[in-house]
Formats: structure tokens, C-alpha cells, sequence
């Protein structure tokens, strides 16, 4: 299921390589392969800070590779440029429902309804 999440959101984030020149390929044969830091090494070295749907995936990488607080640094983030961010929203949510913050949590996912 988590490899899921990213690979989805390879595959919406056209507009990420367009702005920040990801090799789609490389990126999909490293997450296919579940090589997490690697897909976090590509990412932190590409991706512009301002572009929300290629900062998406490398919060994805961190998140799947268990770097939760380095996760919910980068969906933060994503909020600040783009405050309507459903994933963004939706995995601070998962963050906290993990770390048993049930306040924390509902916000944040209704927040991702809007």
C-alpha cells in the first residue's frame, strides 16, 4: 500500500518533471525496488523548493523509509506554498493517528476535504 501512495503520486506529478526535470524512470525503478533513501537523494538534489507535487514525493520517500519527523517537515512545508494540499493534509493526519495525537489528527484530515 505505501509503495502505492508514492507510485501515485509519480504518476500525477507530470507537472514536477516538467518544472524540476525528474527522470521519471530512474524515480519509478527506485521506489519499484522500495530504495527509499535513494529516491530521497534523487529528490533533495532535484526538486525546487517552491513545487509542491515534486515536494510531495520526497516527503512520500521520507515517510515510507520511516523519517517521520523529516516526512511531516516537507508536508508542512507543501501547506505553506500550497495551504489546499489533499496528500499533504491527509499524511500529516496518518503522522499523528501514528504517533497517537487523535487531536491532531481529525483536523488535519478534514482539513484535507476542502
Amino acid at each position: 500500500m505505501r509503495i502505492f501512495i508514492t507510485l501515485l503520486a509519480v504518476l500525477c506529478c507530470t507537472s514536477a518533471s516538467a518544472q524540476d526535470k525528474v527522470d521519471n524512470d530512474l524515480l519509478m525503478g527506485y521506489l519499484q525496488d522500495q530504495q527509499y533513501d535513494q529516491v530521497i537523494r534523487y529528490m533533495e538534489e532535484t526538486v525546487k523548493p517552491e513545487h509542491p507535487n515534486g515536494l510531495v514525493i520526497l516527503a512520500n520517500a521520507y515517510y515510507q523509509n520511516a523519517q517521520y519527523p523529516e516526512s511531516a517537515q516537507y508536508y508542512k512545508k507543501i501547506l505553506e506554498i500550497a495551504p489546499d494540499h489533499m496528500t499533504a493534509h491527509q499524511q500529516l493526519g496518518n503522522l499523528a493517528v501514528q504517533q497517537f495525537k487523535h487531536d491532531r489528527a481529525y483536523p488535519t484530515f478534514y482539513a484535507s476535504r476542502n
